[in-house]
């Protein structure tokens, strides 16, 4: 039943793009609604759809029942990624960047937690910390000059 239930939620945001965000948050809080009421991974979906469609107020209670009902597996990475950035919406980019700094653990995911920890650095007022992340997270990429930028990202994250 799991792997029929993961399925079909992913069907459903491969075709987000293609559905109205109302479609997509009942879809998806249908699909939820079939999990038990503590199920780390219905949870973790609800707070994704509220989330998408931008009701991030209701979205982050869920991303913390998800976290404390022991979510694991790939959604663990994606819910501290995606909760960092729900509260960074919310006016709480500090903390949404502690979040990032602790562990999110899918080095899969490495770039997109730079990407996510450089806005909310830079919402939380520092920007050389976030421009230094986002650099250091290019820097794994580039054949040439590697060395320089990595350089100047640590520069930075010494001032």
């Amino acid at each position: 039943m799991r792997d029929d239930w993961d399925e079909r939620v992913d069907a459903v945001w491969s075709t987000a793009a293609q559905r109205s965000e109302d479609d997509v948050l009942a879809a998806i809080l249908e699909l939820a609604d079939e999990r038990p009421e503590r199920d780390a991974d219905g949870l973790f979906e609800r707070a994704s759809a509220y989330d998408y469609v931008g009701r991030e107020a209701e979205a982050e209670p869920y991303y913390r029942a998800a976290l404390d009902a022991g979510l694991t597996g790939d959604r663990r990475p994606r819910a501290l990624i995606q909760l960092a950035s729900t509260l960074r919406n919310l006016g709480r980019a500090a903390e949404g960047a502690d979040l990032l700094r602790s562990e999110v653990g899918d080095e899969g995911l490495a770039d997109v937690r730079a990407a996510f920890l450089a806005l909310t650095l830079l919402d939380a007022g520092r920007p050389d910390e976030a421009v230094a992340r986002a650099l250091l997270a290019l820097a794994r990429h580039l054949p040439e000059y590697r060395r320089a930028v990595t350089y100047y990202a640590d520069e930075l994250l010494e001032r």
